[in-house]
């Protein structure tokens, strides 16, 4: 074999090794979203891709930030309601909301993913509201 050929094998070699970890994780990745998609999760997983032939995956929280459609009252109330049904945390301070990303709208029903924070503590919960039809907002909050 000639060297050029063999600096050209090496060359080729080396660089599908490198893709390797990429095209793994690319891969799970993929898998990983379609499960979270099927299970309403706000959740996706995105490559990162790290020296030495390596990656590894990071979870993010899906859309861009945004402001909550919840008035004052209804932001209260579901606040409240976490604070109620939250079974993770011993903190005596009610929780705030952090951060809303838009999951879905409908005609009649949003649905905002709400990142709560008791002190140290932070946990995302899906929160639903639908304009109720006696007036007002009838809302479902669960820990994702």
């Amino acid at each position: 074999m000639t060297k050029p050929l063999a600096v050209f094998f090496v060359s080729c070699t080396i660089l599908l090794s490198a893709c390797l970890a990429h095209m793994t994780a690319t891969n799970v990745a993929n898998q990983l979203n379609y499960e979270a998609e099927k299970k309403g999760s706000p959740y996706r997983w995105h490559v990162v891709d790290l020296p030495g032939d390596q990656a590894k995956l990071e979870q993010r929280l899906i859309g861009a930030p945004s402001k909550t459609v919840a008035d004052a009252t209804v932001q209260k109330d579901v606040l409240a309601a976490i604070g109620k049904t939250s079974t993770s945390t011993n903190s005596n301070q009610p929780p705030t909301l952090v951060d809303v990303r838009l999951l879905s709208r409908t005609q009649d029903t949003i649905v905002e993913a709400w990142l709560v924070s008791w002190g140290e503590r932070r946990a995302v919960y899906s929160v639903s509201m639908k304009t109720s039809a006696q007036g007002g907002v009838s809302f479902e909050a669960r820990e994702m």
